[in-house]
């Protein structure tokens, strides 16, 4: 998927990393995954730009998800940031962090469909999938995932 957008994913628990890497790629995301900021800037500093930068708020060693977007941001004024916690905001509030705006902040755990609308939510044109133009495979495997098929009942 050369022409897709690249997506870097920002968090330190590595199956949550590889959950949100899987779902980002089903909506038609390029991605990259790091487990903290200073990764993360290692990989800006080669140049790489993302379209979107879905990271952690809490993040191990010293700088937070939302420091990490602001250095991001500098390099790469274009990229939509997404922030995803398990913490309560006024948890984040008592740790230093914030307040988020809630457009932006995903609380964990949460569903693909629930990460389709955050993207759209932040009004940036950060895929286009997210518009409507799915490609034809990327509609198939959504409409064969379990959250996207009605029940059905036997009788």
């Amino acid at each position: 998927m050369s022409n897709a957008p690249n997506a870097l994913v920002v968090e330190d628990d590595s199956h949550l990393r590889q959950l949100f890497s899987a779902q980002l790629k089903l909506i038609g995301y390029n991605v990259s995954c790091v487990e903290n900021a200073s990764e993360a800037l290692k990989l800006l500093g080669d140049e790489q730009r993302f379209a979107l930068l879905l990271t952690d708020v809490v993040l191990p060693g010293e700088m937070n998800g939302q420091e990490l977007s602001e250095c991001v941001k500098r390099q790469s004024p274009n990229t939509v940031a997404l922030y995803t916690s398990g913490y309560p905001a006024a948890i984040l509030a008592r740790m230093g962090i914030a307040a988020l705006d809630g457009e932006k902040l995903i609380q964990k755990p949460f569903r693909l469909g629930d990460l389709k609308k955050a993207i759209a939510r932040t009004g940036e044109d950060a895929t286009p999938s997210v518009r409507g133009s799915v490609s034809g495979k990327v509609k198939r495997r959504l409409s064969q995932s379990p959250q996207a098929k009605p029940p059905t009942h036997s009788h």
